[in-house]
């Protein structure tokens, strides 16, 4: 064992390393370059992405009607009438969670039928403005599922499936300290990129606003149905004022327009792309080419010069 290590330690030195090198510096160079040149070709394969970017604050008008809500429900709980509201949370992490959940976007995916453009998008030419798509999967022309896949799954994959896709190129910050929210989505048609943005502000508005109507009328019934109960003039004139409260807030509600988020910065279309950066790409990969040659061809000579068949004897006196 003191001996291999002798052995081992007298024959690695820096020297001998710099010598090799030297030695087969033309056929790192030869096998750098073809590395360097297959990095090309391999960048130049590469699908171009691009990033859309929406800028969004909190609508106040909202965050005031929630606040409505508190104090309905706090004088409602005393006639014994059940609104729920006590659930309710700050309704801007709750328009930013269901943003994300699979009730809005499986919705949002099927209503827009987004499944192909999200799913099996393959690349686009912005000479043409036309979008591919993979072809193993879905055929365009016929508007045809033939995805090869094993039960329960179909041929036409599931919204959730879409969803997962769709999340994996979904990314959306809160900035706590300004209370705005950033959203971006990467996608190979920068038009298509710019649009599903635009549509899925649109559409998680009209979400939380149909919630809140369903929301405000419900409660509106309930304190109609207790006035029909009750007998205490204080208590009704009490229960009409709510209502008048509600239905304005109600009315507030169906007016609005962006009713849970504000645009700040309205998302627009990519003129660069994202990814990828081909000249860094190719400069990195091909540095990293010439490392591993000249690792390779260290190796190879270091080890022949000591012996292969003597490394394997000292190795197995080793152990």
């Amino acid at each position: 064992m003191e001996s291999f290590r002798e052995e081992k330690n007298f024959e690695i030195n820096f020297l001998k390393i710099a010598r090799i090198i030297w030695k087969r510096k033309y056929q790192i160079v030869i096998l750098s370059s073809l590395i360097a040149v297959f990095n090309v070709f391999y960048a130049l394969s590469l699908t171009n992405v691009y990033t859309s970017e929406a800028e969004l604050a909190p609508n106040e008008n909202t965050e005031t009607s929630l606040g409505a809500f508190d104090r309905i429900g706090g004088i409602a709980s005393l006639a014994g009438i059940s609104t729920n509201i006590g659930n309710e949370t700050n309704n801007y992490n709750l328009t930013i969670r269901s943003i994300t959940s699979k009730q809005f976007l499986g919705e949002f995916i099927d209503k827009r039928d987004l499944y192909a453009d999200i799913f099996a998008i393959s690349s686009y030419d912005i000479e043409t403005d036309k979008s591919y798509y993979d072809e193993t999967i879905y055929i365009e022309k016929t508007s045809s599922w033939i995805r090869k896949i094993k039960k329960p799954y179909k041929p036409k994959p599931s919204v959730y499936e879409v969803r997962e896709v769709l999340l994996e190129n979904l990314t959306i910050t809160k900035d706590s300290k300004m209370g705005l929210l950033y959203i971006t989505y990467t996608h190979p048609n920068p038009n298509f990129a710019k649009e599903l943005l635009e549509m899925l502000i649109n559409d998680i508005n009209l979400y939380m606003q149909k919630r809140d109507i369903e929301f405000y009328s419900r409660v509106s019934q309930s304190l109609r149905d207790e006035i029909a109960k009750t007998e205490d003039k204080n208590l009704i004139d009490s229960l009409y004022s709510l209502i008048e409260v509600n239905q304005r807030k109600l009315a507030v509600a169906e007016a609005s327009r962006e009713y849970a988020l504000k645009i700040i910065d309205k998302p627009v279309t990519p003129e660069g792309r994202t990814f990828p950066v081909r000249s860094t790409l190719v400069i990195t990969l091909s540095l990293l080419g010439g490392i591993f040659s000249t690792i390779i061809f260290v190796i190879h000579d270091y080890l022949k010069s000591f012996g292969y068949r003597r490394i394997f004897d000292l190795i197995q006196k080793e152990n």
